[in-house]
């Protein structure tokens, strides 16, 4: 489907033709595949007299939500559809590729065992004119299309983005579980994600926010804090911390083991496209996870993700972490009101909890349990009790006893605990990590580190400050209707409406709404609107929350 824009298609096709290299439809996930793609150039310019309260200026976060990719001057941004799209691309190129390799060794003396624990995992070891005098040419085709489809299945689990096409049902569970840890299949089949790993990473982008856009954000931020903090003391403390800062990469996949072949090692793909961001406290550091430049190369959102990670170092509970002697402390730390109340930026903690603004709630912390353990407090023992969980179970699923819905079950198992293990080895990576993935880390205990989105709606509050800043900084030569794409771009593909749920009641979320992240914070902030051609005052029952600047601030 085409949209007409000022009297032109503006529809961007890529290629339409199958790609006969991995490298080359890797290539292509930087670039727009079958979608929509609108240039900004569509819209009219506002003008001063044509200025309404309503449309976008009333209602951003609906025009996030919008499909297609849209550009706004600095990049394209688009939503989740388009990265389903170019990954179902990408496992079809993976499994066409693997499905070629794996026939040429299934044809080697060395890969005489991998088709035999091949034959055996997908009940066929006693077909017809898959052994013998008799052995055909399409049983080998078979395997080696079975093998393709399995690896992909690995890289890309079912539930990852780009559906799960064509995955092979295993007639031995057992045969199978020897087929996946065999060495053969193991070295292809991380030659495929370290391949696709490489590919998947924009390290241009990644380069241009360590080197450009992260320094310009960061400077801004501690421009901000000397120009709001009133307390000097406080002041020197959170622009010495901010601008300590560093960036940490693109790069949010586990670490991978030593034995990087052993039981342990996960193949998958799934930190590569998964969109997050997160401030380690410990590190003073923060990552721009390569997920979100899949989506979204605009600057609007990467200046505003990044301000957004770099404020959580000053947020009401990690500005409690650093040295004794040189951090901000509560003078009652868990008294919230009072707590609030100190908190440097005046007045502002107040005024997110607001009906008007964010709508910051928190849940009241329970009564604390002797012997149990924060998370990240407990994090190496359950590494460690997984690891154990997952050698035990690789010991009852070869029980020739076993009947094959116990098997079956025991494998289910082991994924889950797989899946497990590689989720809790990044979280001893980040450690402390604080971002778009929510959790508390743990620092010095105050009011505010458990449950509660004051936390994100002050890291927000500071990115809405930034933003325009960095764009009257930086792009001079933007229409109003770029920015007002702009301005949506930075939270298109992050539509939903709070609350995370599951089985069980919903799970408390630290995030606000996306609509009020949106409209009454972002919309409200007047520079935000003025650069949109919006009038300054935002709409009725919105509130911004300003804090004046310091009397002879520099």
């Amino acid at each position: 489907m085409a949209l007409a824009c000022c009297g032109q298609a503006a529809l961007a096709h890529g290629p339409a033709s199958s790609h006969a290299k991995l490298d080359h439809i890797l290539n292509q996930l930087g670039q727009a595949t079958d979608s929509l793609r609108v240039e900004a150039g569509c819209f009219t310019e506002p003008t001063a007299a044509g200025r309404e309260e309503g449309g976008l200026c009333a209602d951003l976060y609906q025009f996030s939500c919008a499909p297609g990719e849209w550009n706004d001057g600095t990049g394209t941004a688009g939503s989740d559809e388009l990265v389903n799209k170019k990954v179902a691309a990408l496992k079809a190129e993976i499994s066409k590729k693997a499905t070629k390799d794996f026939l040429g060794a299934l044809k080697t003396p060395k890969g005489a065992y991998l088709r035999k624990l091949a034959l055996s995992a997908f009940g066929m070891s006693f077909a017809p004119g898959c052994e013998g005098p008799g052995k055909s040419a399409n049983c080998d085709r078979i395997l080696a299309e079975a093998l393709g489809a399995q690896v992909t299945k690995n890289l890309l689990p079912r539930g990852r983005p780009g559906g799960a096409p064509g995955e092979p049902r295993p007639a031995s569970l057992r045969g199978l579980d020897m087929l996946i840890q065999n060495a053969a299949y193991r070295r292809l089949e991380m030659q495929y994600s370290a391949e696709a790993k490489k590919a998947l990473r924009d390290s241009s982008t990644e380069k241009k926010i360590e080197t450009k856009i992260f320094p310009k954000v960061q400077k801004l931020l501690v421009d901000l804090i000397r120009r709001k903090v009133p307390d000097p003391k406080a002041r020197e403390i959170l622009a010495t911390k901010v601008a300590g800062i560093e960036f940490g990469g693109a790069d949010c996949a586990a670490p991978v083991p030593p034995d990087a072949t052993g039981d342990s090692y996960d193949p998958a793909l799934s930190a590569m496209l998964e969109p997050n961001a997160f401030y380690t406290p410990a590190k003073n550091s923060f990552r721009f996870c390569n997920g979100f430049l899949l989506r979204n190369k605009s600057e609007f959102q990467i200046a505003s993700v990044v301000a957004h990670e770099l404020a959580h170092a000053i947020d009401p509970c990690l500005i409690t972490h650093g040295p004794k002697d040189f951090r901000f402390s509560y003078a009652d730390p868990l008294n919230r009101e009072r707590s609030e109340a100190e908190y440097p930026f005046p007045n502002l903690l107040a005024c997110l909890r607001g009906e008007g603004s964010m709508r910051a709630e928190f849940r009241p912390a329970p009564a604390p349990s002797l012997g149990v353990p924060a998370e990240g407090e407990g994090l190496p023992a359950k590494l460690a009790s997984l690891e154990q969980k997952i050698a035990a179970l690789n010991v009852k699923i070869v029980d020739e006893a076993l009947s094959r819905q116990d098997r079956e079950r025991l494998r289910d198992e082991k994924t889950m605990a797989l899946s497990e293990l590689a989720r809790v080895r990044r979280r001893l990576e980040e450690r402390d990590g604080f971002g778009a993935e929510g959790g508390f880390p743990p620092a010095p205990e105050n009011a505010f580190c458990q449950e509660d989105q004051i936390g994100e709606s002050l890291s927000d509050w500071i990115a809405g400050e930034i933003l325009p800043a960095y764009v009257k900084q930086n792009h001079t030569n933007l229409s109003s209707a770029q920015r007002q794409v702009g301005f949506a771009n930075v939270f298109r593909g992050m539509c939903q409406e709070g609350g995370i749920t599951g089985e069980g009641p919903p799970r408390f979320d630290v995030h606000p709404e996306t609509y009020l992240r949106a409209n009454q914070l972002l919309l409200a902030q007047p520079e935000v609107r003025r650069q949109m051609g919006c009038p300054l005052d935002p709409p009725a029952g919105v509130t911004y929350c300003e804090v004046p600047d310091v009397k002879g601030a520099r």
